[in-house]
């Protein structure tokens, strides 16, 4: 696992340096550290690979003059007409998407794209199914296997092992178990833990407590560190996504589209504020993605427009 802690820590270094150059005010004893990191050949080809990620947004931005001119509100929408809502979101849209996700494409030992899932093997023989446009991390060493799930969600199917618990961090959180199948999924600033066999153990950063989860329990905490209450789920809907399955329950409408989007290419925006925390409930199939992004909008009286496959705005 060494070689793959190293490489990590390369892909942040450049990531870093990147971020850096893309700003331009380097100082002379910066360019000269800079240097000398790049006269290592892996450090010059990281630096290559995070500039070529980085570009595209910086790109994206030169192209538009007029849009670095103007104060876009995407929730005062009526000041502009749907050319430019839809012009400026998608500017906004790819620049975060590129921008943000840096370090992530670097940082990831696995990570799968918009309407793919995987099922992974770790070197313990614990399965992982990683839903779509998901990203984690692993680090296991002879006491403790953990791994750090850095983007959307996975479903564990862990191998006992009670001299080396498994430990999955999220967020401001993390689920401890010794043998057992667990669902974690982060959705904005939450991160939520399901248990389907045996027990997980669930701590939060700040709160400093923790909770137990039996079979068909689930907790969410945020990334300020803060544990919620347990809450009971129907049996056979912990993990309803590995049927292709959707499934919510008085949920934060721009939280359902997050996961609906992990199946869809480009970003989607809710315009209205009040729009994004509507609660909602329902159920549908996702093995048609297009299909169910147009009959959410139907149930949930929403209108959805779709810039091709870069940005769809939704209000």
């Amino acid at each position: 696992m060494g070689g793959r802690s190293e490489k990590r820590r390369i892909g942040r270094q450049a990531a870093d340096w990147a971020l850096r150059l893309a700003d331009g005010d380097l100082g002379a004893d910066e360019r000269l550290s800079l240097s000398a990191w790049t006269a290592n050949p892996d450090h010059a080809a990281a630096l290559h690979r995070a500039a070529g990620i980085l570009g595209c947004s910086q790109a994206i931005l030169r192209a538009d003059a007029d849009f670095s001119r103007q104060n876009f509100d995407p929730l005062a929408h009526s000041r502009f007409g749907r050319k430019t809502i839809a012009g400026a979101a998608i500017l906004i849209a790819l620049c975060l998407g590129y921008t943000l996700d840096l370090p992530l494409r670097l940082e990831a030992d696995y990570r799968t794209s918009v309407n793919q899932t995987e099922t992974l093997i770790l070197a313990d023989g614990t399965r992982v199914h990683l839903n779509s446009n998901s990203a984690l991390e692993e680090e296991f060493d002879a006491k403790t296997r953990r791994i750090k799930l850095l983007k959307g969600q996975a479903y564990f199917e862990v191998t006992k092992d009670p001299s080396r618990p498994f430990v999955v961090t999220s967020g401001g959180g993390e689920a401890k178990a010794l043998g057992t199948a667990f669902d974690v999924n982060i959705v904005g600033d939450q991160s939520e833990v399901t248990v389907t066999e045996s027990r997980v153990v669930v701590s939060a950063e700040a709160a400093g407590g923790q909770a137990v989860l039996e079979p068909g329990d689930r907790i969410a905490y945020g990334s300020d560190g803060k544990l919620g209450t347990i809450s009971r789920v129907p049996p056979g809907m912990e993990a309803p996504w590995l049927k292709n399955r959707l499934v919510f329950d008085e949920r934060p409408l721009a939280s359902v589209i997050e996961e609906i989007f992990r199946r869809l290419p480009g970003r989607a925006i809710v315009v209205n504020s009040a729009t994004a925390r509507r609660l909602v409930s329902g159920s549908f199939d996702l093995s048609d993605p297009d299909a169910a992004l147009e009959s959410f909008g139907r149930a949930m009286g929403v209108r959805i427009v779709r810039a091709g496959n870069f940005v769809t705005l939704i209000y």
